[in-house]
Order: C-alpha cells, then sequence, then structure tokens
C-alpha cells in the first residue's frame, strides 16, 4: 500500500524533541488515558487513542475502548498525517477514500469507518502526533466537539510539558550526584568524605592506592582507625566539632603498617537545622616534603643543603644586616635569577596586601616567643604570577643572642585550586539539590536511605541523620488517595528495571507526623562511570497546593454557591456520564441499567421571595436543599439548576423506588413550615418523574420529557409527582412548547416575525380615521405564516412572551416613522401586550422610551391589556396604564367580561376602551342573556367615559344588533380579514374613501423618502 504521508522538513529535529520527552514505550499513565477516554466521550465515538509518530511507526501511549494494537507501521498511520496540520483531520466515512478501503482499521476483527485526529503540537511547534477519535459508523462531529477534541490536545501537551518537568528535576538530581561521584573516581588526589560519626562514605581511588587498601576495606569503617596513635589527635575533634574548615597534620596508618604524614583540608557539610552531616576532605601526602622541609630549618647551612629537596625552597634573615637570603628553588618561585638579593621589606612586598599582615605578625611571634610559624599565603611573583605557598620559619639562637630567622617556602598552588574545584563542586552539588523544588531521597542498592534533602525532610518528617540507613519504604509512605491502600515501591521497581519509574496521579504522601500530601514521584537509577547500578534517587514533588486549588475550582465551578449541592454545570457532566455508560451497556449484551431523573418545581416559592425578601428566599432555598439531600441515597445527586428548580439523579433506581423518593420529598417539603418576622409559608413541589436507560439518545431529550413531566405536575394542581409516559398527551404538549422555544429564539434573533393588522370600524357613524389593531405571524424557512395561538402559549410559559411584544412594538413604531404620508389619516394603531409584559418593568422602560423618541403623534397609538392580566396583575398594570397615558397614549382594556370582577376594577383603571369578549358577540343574535350583558357593558362604559369596541363580527345580523345597542366600534372577518399592515392601511383609506395625505395620491404609494430606522435608534 502507499504511504499515506511522506517525511516532512526538520523530520531529524523533531525526532529528537520526540525522544526527549521520555514517552514512547513508557507505561500507561492515567492522565493520558482519561484524556483519550474523555475525547471519545465527548464525540460520542467508542474508541479514543493518543499517538505518537517515530521515524517507522505510530506508537499508542493511551487507548481507551476497542482491541486495538499499542504500535503500527508509519506507512499505515493516519495520525502522522493529521500532525501535519493545524486543524482537526476528520474522515467522515474512511470507507469513501479508496486510500482506506484496504486499511487494516477497516477491514480488521472490529472494523472502524470514522476517524477524527487533532494534531499534538509543542510550544516551539515540534509536531509529535495526534490525539484521535474512532467509531465503527461513519459520522461527522459538530463544530463544539471539533473545538472540544482540539482543546483536548493542547491539555495533552500540558501533560507532556509536566511530565518532561518532573523527568528533568530527576536527570537535574541524578546528574548532581553523578558529577560528585566522578570528581572522587578521576581526582589524582586524596579525597575522602565522612559521615557525623566519622565513618568514611566515599573515598578517591587516589585514598586507596596511597594507603594500599581495598576500596571495600575503608568503607563505612571510622577515620580514627586509620590515624596513628601520638599524631596530631585535632583533626579527630575538628571533625566532629563545629568548624567550617580545618586544615592540620597526622599521620595515616597504611596497609603495611608503615606510616605516611598528610596534611588534611576539611569541610563541614551541614543539614537544614545547620547540624553536621558529613565532611569531606582533601588528603596531601607530605612525608617526603616534612622531611626535606625539617632538614632544611634545622640545618645551619641551609642553602647549602637544600636546593630544590621535594619542591621545597630555602630562605633566611640575618637579623644583624637585614639582609634576605633565597634559595635559588626561592628565587624561582618569585620568577628571579638564582642569587638574587633583598632586603627583608622586599621579601614582604611579595605577599598580597591582605596576607602581608598575617607573615608580619607571625614573624614577630616567633621573634618575641621562638615559636615557629607555619602559613599558607598568597603571593604575585616578579613578573606578575599570582601563587599559593607554604611558608614555614623558626628562629635561630646561639648563646643567648638571636642570630637568623630560617625557613621553607613551597608552592601549593596546585593543592589549593583541588580544594577550590572540590568545595565549588561541593557546593554546586548542594546548591543544587537544595533549591531543586521537588523533594529528593537518595538510596543504595538495597532500597536503604542514604541521603535526602531538606524538601525531603519536611515533607517526610524524618531528619537526614534518622532516616540514613532505613528502607525507603520505612521513610516514604505513599497511599492511593482513592482506597487508601500502600502502594508498590517505585524504588524497587527502577532497581530492578535500571530505568525511570513513575507512580500514577492521585498518590498521597503520609509523613512520620501524620500529615498528608499529594505528591508526583518518580525513581531512576545512579549509575557509576562505567554504567554500574549504585542505588536510586526518587524525586517527589508536593502538588498538595495544586490539588487544592484545582478541587476548588472545581467544586465552584459544579456547585451551587448558595446552598452547596451540584450547580447545572456539575449536573450536566453528571447526567451525561450517566447516560454515556447506560449507552454503553445496552449496546453489551445482556448489559443494561435504569436510572431515575427528578425534575423539581417549588410551588408558591415567589410568595416567600415577594413577601420576605431575597434574602429570606435564599434561606428557603438552601432549606429545600438539605431536605432533597436527606431524602435520597449515597451516590445519588441533588442539583439546583436556578431560581427554585432543582434535579435529582437517582442511580441505579427503579421507576417504583424513584416515584416513593419523590413522594417523600414531596411530602417532606409539603409539611415544612418556614417561617420569617412570626409569618409561616408553606411551599409546595411539583415533580416530573422520568425513568431512563441506554436507549435515551440524548440528555436534552431526557431533560425536555422530566420538564414536560413537572408542568404536568403543576397544570394538573401543583404539589404532586407526575411520572413521564411517551403516550401521555399533557407531557406531550409540554414537549411541544419547549420545541417552540428554540423556534422562537431564531425568529427573534433572524427578525422573522412580520406585522398583519385588521380594521377596526365604526358601527355608529361614517367618515371617521383609519383604525386597525397589530396582529404578529411567524414567516416560517418554507414561506408559510404560522398563527400567534401556535407559539403564544409556548412564549408565556417560557417567559418569552415580552421579549416577541418589545419586538412587535420596536417594528410598529419604525413602521410609523417610514410611513409619515398615512399620519393625517390615521386615527389609531392597537398593539396587544401580553400579561408577562404588564408585570415586566424593563418593557415599561423600554416601551416608555420607545413613546418619547418617538417621531410621530403618539396619541395614535393605543395598548390594548387583556382584563385576565390587568386583573391578576393590578398594582403592575394601573402603574403601567397611568404611565403610557401621561404620555398621550390610548389604553384599551381587552376581552371585557371574561373575568369575574371586572366592574369593580375598572373604577380604578383609567382606560380609553373596552373591547367586549367575543364569547359574547358569537351568539348574540340568539341568546337574549349575551344582549343583557353587552348592554350593561355599553352602560358601565357610557358612564366612565370610555368607549367600546366588539370583537369577533363575523355576520351582518350580529353587526345590526350591535349597532342597535350603541356599541362604538366592530372588529371581526365580516368588517376586515387581517393582512399585512401596509396593505391594510391602503384598503382601510379605499373603504374610507380617503386620502392618505391632504394633496391626495390616486395610487395611494407610501413615501419612501425615509428607511426604517434601526431599533437601537428607537430605542436610544
Amino acid at each position: 500500500m502507499d504511504q499515506l504521508v511522506g517525511r516532512p522538513e526538520g523530520e531529524t529535529t523533531r525526532l529528537r524533541r520526540l525522544r526527549a520527552l521520555k514517552v514512547l514505550d513508557t507505561d500507561p499513565e492515567d492522565i493520558f488515558d482519561n484524556i483519550a477516554r474523555i475525547a471519545a466521550d465527548l464525540c460520542g465515538t467508542t474508541v479514543g487513542l493518543i499517538n505518537f509518530v517515530d521515524e517507522e511507526r505510530q506508537w499508542s501511549k493511551a487507548i481507551a475502548g476497542g482491541p486495538l494494537p499499542r504500535e503500527a507501521p508509519r506507512s499505515l498511520s493516519i495520525c502522522a498525517r493529521a500532525m501535519q496540520g493545524d486543524e482537526v483531520l476528520e474522515f467522515e466515512d474512511l470507507l469513501a477514500h479508496a486510500r482506506f478501503k484496504l486499511h487494516p482499521l477497516t477491514t480488521g476483527d472490529h472494523p472502524l469507518r470514522f476517524y477524527a485526529g487533532a494534531p499534538l503540537t509543542m510550544d516551539d511547534g515540534t509536531r509529535l502526533g495526534a490525539l484521535c477519535v474512532l467509531d465503527p459508523e461513519p459520522r461527522k462531529l459538530k463544530p463544539y466537539q471539533l473545538a472540544t477534541l482540539k482543546r483536548l490536545a493542547s491539555v495533552v501537551i500540558w501533560a507532556l510539558k509536566l511530565r518532561e518537568r518532573t523527568v528533568a528535576t530527576l536527570l537535574d538530581a541524578e546528574d548532581a550526584r553523578h558529577r560528585l561521584e566522578h570528581l572522587y573516581a578521576v581526582t589524582p588526589a586524596m579525597l575522602q568524605s565522612t559521615d557525623q560519626h566519622g565513618r568514611f562514605v566515599t573515598i578517591s581511588d587516589r585514598w586507596v592506592a596511597e594507603l594500599g587498601y581495598q576500596r571495600d576495606e575503608i568503607v563505612g569503617r571510622r577515620f580514627a582507625d586509620f590515624v596513628a596513635l601520638g599524631s596530631d589527635t585535632r583533626i579527630l575533634q575538628a571533625i566532629c566539632t563545629d568548624a567550617e574548615r580545618a586544615s592540620l597534620h597526622t599521620k595515616l596508618i597504611c596497609k603495611d603498617g608503615s606510616l605516611i604524614d598528610v596534611e588534611l583540608s576539611s569541610m563541614v557539610d551541614r543539614d537544614a537545622g545547620g547540624r553536621m552531616a558529613r565532611v569531606m576532605s582533601v588528603i596531601e601526602n607530605v612525608t617526603a616534603r616534612d622531611a626535606a622541609l625539617a632538614a632544611l630549618v634545622s640545618s645551619q647551612n641551609l642553602l647549602e643543603r637544600t636546593g630544590a629537596i621535594a619542591g621545597v625552597g630555602g630562605w633566611q634573615v640575618d637579623l644583624a644586616t637585614g639582609e634576605v637570603t633565597w634559595s635559588d628553588h626561592t628565587c624561582r618561585l618569585h620568577d628571579r635569577e638564582p642569587g638574587h638579593r633583598l632586603t627583608l621589606e622586599e621579601a614582604f612586598a611579595y605577599y598580597v596586601a591582605e596576607d602581608r599582615p598575617v607573615l608580619e605578625q607571625a614573624v614577630q611571634h616567633c621573634l618575641n616567643t621562638g615559636e615557629p610559624y607555619d602559613l599558607e599565603l598568597r603571593l604575585v611573583s616578579a613578573t606578575g604570577r599570582p601563587f599559593w605557598a607554604r611558608v614555614a620559619g623558626s628562629l635561630d639562637v646561639e648563646n643567648g643572642t638571636k642570630i637568623r630567622l630560617a625557613g621553607a617556602i613551597q608552592d601549593i598552588t596546585a593543592r589549593k585550586l583541588l580544594e577550590r574545584n572540590l568545595a565549588e563542586s561541593r557546593e554546586l552539588v548542594q546548591v543544587t539539590l537544595d533549591s531543586i523544588g521537588g523533594a529528593i531521597i537518595t538510596t543504595d542498592l538495597d532500597a536503604l536511605v542514604t541521603w535526602m534533602n531538606p524538601i525531603a525532610e519536611r515533607l517526610t518528617g524524618w531528619t537526614k541523620h534518622d532516616a540514613e540507613g532505613r528502607p525507603l519504604s520505612e521513610v516514604l509512605v505513599i497511599l492511593d488517595e482513592t482506597n487508601r491502600t500502600p502502594l508498590k515501591d517505585t524504588v524497587e521497581c527502577c532497581l530492578r528495571l535500571g530505568q525511570v519509574v513513575s507512580l500514577a496521579d492521585n498518590m498521597t504522601l503520609v509523613s512520620r507526623g501524620g500529615s498528608h500530601y499529594s505528591i508526583k514521584d518518580s525513581a531512576g537509577p545512579i549509575r557509576d562511570g562505567s554504567g554500574h547500578v549504585l542505588g536510586a534517587v526518587v524525586v517527589f514533588l508536593d502538588i498538595s497546593e495544586q490539588q487544592r486549588q484545582s478541587r476548588e475550582m472545581e467544586h465552584r465551578a459544579t456547585h451551587d454557591a448558595l446552598t452547596g449541592v451540584a450547580n447545572r454545570s456539575g449536573f450536566d457532566a453528571k447526567l451525561r456520564d450517566l447516560l454515556a455508560h447506560a449507552q454503553l451497556l445496552q449496546s453489551t449484551p445482556g448489559g443494561s441499567s435504569s436510572h431515575v431523573l427528578l425534575y423539581i418545581d417549588l410551588d408558591q416559592f415567589k410568595v416567600v421571595n415577594d413577601s420576605c425578601g431575597h434574602a429570606a428566599g435564599d434561606v428557603l432555598l438552601h432549606q429545600v436543599s438539605m431536605m432533597l439531600k436527606g431524602c435520597v441515597r449515597d451516590g445519588d445527586t441533588v442539583a439546583r439548576l436556578g431560581g427554585d428548580e432543582f434535579c435529582v439523579i437517582l442511580r441505579n433506581c427503579s421507576e417504583h423506588d424513584g416515584e416513593q423518593i419523590a413522594e417523600r420529598i414531596r411530602v417532606q417539603v409539603d409539611q415544612h413550615r418556614f417561617e420569617q418576622d412570626s409569618r409561616r409559608f408553606r411551599v409546595g413541589t411539583s415533580i416530573g418523574l422520568v425513568a431512563f436507560d441506554g436507549s435515551w439518545s440524548s440528555r436534552a431529550l431526557l431533560m425536555q420529557a422530566a420538564d414536560a413531566a413537572c408542568y404536568a405536575a403543576k397544570d394538573a394542581g401543583r404539589n404532586r409527582v407526575h411520572v413521564w409516559a411517551e403516550a401521555d398527551r399533557s407531557t406531550s404538549l409540554r414537549l411541544g412548547d419547549m420545541q417552540w422555544v428554540a423556534r422562537l429564539e431564531q425568529a427573534l434573533d433572524d427578525d422573522q416575525f412580520e406585522l398583519y393588522a385588521q380594521r377596526i370600524e365604526s358601527l355608529t357613524e361614517a367618515g371617521v380615521g383609519v383604525r386597525c389593531e397589530v396582529l404578529l405571524r411567524l414567516r416560517e424557512p418554507d414561506g408559510k405564516l404560522t398563527l400567534p395561538g401556535a407559539f403564544v402559549a409556548a412564549a408565556e410559559r417560557f417567559h418569552m412572551a415580552s421579549r416577541i411584544d418589545r419586538r412587535m412594538a420596536e417594528k410598529v413604531f419604525a413602521w410609523m416613522e417610514a410611513e409619515p404620508d398615512f399620519h393625517d389619516g390615521i386615527d389609531m394603531i392597537s398593539i396587544n401586550l401580553s400579561g408577562q409584559s404588564i408585570a415586566d418593568t424593563s418593557f415599561h422602560q423600554d416601551i416608555c422610551a420607545m413613546i418619547r423618541a418617538a417621531q410621530f403623534d403618539v396619541r395614535k397609538i393605543c395598548l390594548e391589556i387583556t382584563e385576565t392580566a390587568a386583573i391578576t396583575r393590578f398594582d403592575d398594570a394601573k402603574s403601567f396604564i397611568d404611565e403610557v397615558r401621561s404620555l398621550g397614549v390610548k389604553v384599551a382594556l381587552d376581552d371585557f367580561g371574561a373575568g369575574a370582577s371586572s366592574f369593580g376594577y375598572l373604577k380604578t383603571l383609567p382606560v380609553d376602551f373596552l373591547k367586549i369578549d367575543g364569547q359574547f358577540i358569537k351568539e348574540i343574535t340568539q341568546d337574549g342573556l349575551d344582549v343583557v350583558a353587552v348592554r350593561c357593558f355599553r352602560d358601565v362604559a357610557r358612564k366612565l367615559h370610555v368607549q367600546t369596541i366588539a370583537e369577533f363580527i363575523e355576520c351582518d345580523d350580529q353587526r345590526q344588533v350591535l349597532a342597535e345597542l350603541g356599541i362604538d366600534f366592530g372588529q371581526g372577518y365580516l368588517l376586515h380579514r387581517p393582512e399585512p399592515l401596509l396593505l391594510a392601511v391602503r384598503s382601510s383609506f379605499r373603504a374610507s374613501g380617503r386620502h392618505p395625505c391632504e394633496k391626495g395620491n390616486p395610487t395611494m404609494e407610501p413615501s419612501r423618502a425615509r428607511p426604517l430606522p434601526p431599533i437601537a435608534a428607537v430605542l436610544a
């Protein structure tokens, strides 16, 4: 088969970067497995993969779902192609492409048809592979799924970078340790390291060679065992004291029993608490030098006998003349010709300014007391060459007279440089290990602790002193956060495999004092220069704060701040996972699961909120949430979706058991009494119940069914449980209403509402101006019109009515602005408002703003309010009517007579028209009671000085009776069938015989001088 993808430019650099991540051929890791699983779940596929591509193959770091091989040839890799792009590569049906017809993915035992892969690209542009999802069925991902897959790919890159930093920390620690061990192995000096008890920890090869021992004869023994009795024992004291540095002389015992003179310079290494941890020493064999020096100092014929024995030069000062004499070697040390003579002051001038007072003080002390001196000082030769020298001197006295100062000088620059390099190496290692952000512990081959840095001491609760020599499993106690069980020993695995080993996520370190820390842990082998494993180094990072912040952020994102139960986001995630699991079981032979969803709406909650304030309402919501949690089982989910709406997920629950739990909730809430300011309130619950399994295709349908069942419970009288059934008419109607929500949202966004109008004609006189009621129609995508009766109930139920009313008013005002030629002939344009708009204060503000900004006579506008809305929202209605009438707008009370208290409310509602409800008009020619009612309405209207309008006039007999009764205006199909607003106004002018303007216009075409103003301008 042809290769799917070739080798792009920069492949060598890409492969080097990929290998540097050390992710290929590694064990599965939870973080990558979880990302692959999430990707498959969100995309609705059966398989999720994280694939990396090297020069010859595609290797899967994570496989979620499906029995797929861990690696495949690169020539067959679709991910190798996906990683070359910047966007998700999607094949809706692999078999639709010839190259895949014989591909193993489509022809194997478990053939796959769909593929989508998001490239895995590092910050530096390196392309590593792809996060991909596959499925046995052809499909197409939705835009949000494509975007989510791409975001998850960035999460994979984040996880890789976190992993890379952890590995780098481990390698830094191992490298620092290795550098120190390498120094001990290759240095030409005698080096040793002893612990706080004086036992050897490490020795250099030169040390072993000088004393003639084998290494295993030395390590672990005390340094004091190799110090000759009678030698200078101050070194033993210095090693165990608080001295930071010590430079002393002693004698060491060789294996053959001989003694050597050594000069030992020591440096103390301390732990975080300031206690001595170990002593590192540089040792120099000075046997030959000291013998020569002794001979020089004691000899009266210094210059003749020394020469350059053991690299030591001689000197003397004649105290009578002050003349200084140097041996030939001393002259060469100072870059002077042999035989050079000088004064004492000139000799002192060769010493650096900082060391000169030290020498002067030592010489003066020697002259005063006769005690010899031995110093290490810095000099600068005649040619400007700096060097270190050991300078020793003593006083010669003859017959009580001080004759001369004589001594020796030796160049010790090489040793001083070695000491400095050792100190720098030690400091570098110490600073590196102490400054690394993670905790570090080293062990030997038996997994016994040999060293730990201060961070490790703090986290484990063990000091370095107490932990050394103990099993790592005793010092580093790690548990699984989920089940609190001890985990495998990473060091044991590391030493057995000889490679870096990392633990999974969600690990907890239990310190010696019982504290718990969330950690990331890994272990790697420590090797010598020959590659032999010497022990292991464990690096672990304290991620407790990150975990705490992550959990806190996750909790805040998924839980309601007021009640503490899950919020909508957390609920959606729980329901999505549960439904996905149910669907997975449904597809497995013999597998199934049944769960229950409860949709709960509080009854009479608004009474508490309005009577006692929102703070009291919040207290009640918290109490209700606690009652819900008390009624459900462990493992069930209680969520507040917003306002007074709650949902409960009952896992692994039958419909019958779900009904019992729902009834328990209903009874408990019903019996609860909320007390506030000496008042008691009772609230109830309307509960919709849906039993579901894997046969449900989506969460949206499930939520719609539960919502429909809840509203069916409300419609049936509230405070009850309604179980959803597919054949249930009440829930079916509710589902239909919910489907209207999306349609109406689209209509508002795309301005798909159109204005129609129906004339209102005078029944008592002719020649009056044009009057009409504006009606709304919804234009469907196929061109058909939908009447308000199809969607008004849904709009009111889902609180969209005031938005539709606002849009209708905006369009009417805009039309009036754009058609000034019609203004003189129009008497009234009526706009119907819903009850929700009457109670909506923001709607009040918007409509009043439109009225004030109008560029036409607003007295031509009439707002129609239903009698039922006016009665049920009396205070809101009266306030609204008073405000708009003060601006000049007329108000009509629509459907008059439908309410039981019409006459009483009329006394306080200042309206301009009464529109008599159509139920009194339809049978007025046959029912005398309707005639009496209409006559009564007429009399009340005349008493209040308002005019009357009769609706639903469909025959001439009705019109005649209404005219005889003195009704002012009529409206109905007999008089005019609704048509587009512009046509309705034109036909009204034709019917009245009037022209749209004073000059007259035979065509009656309205002016097009001004375009329709934007809505924003109307509301400005």
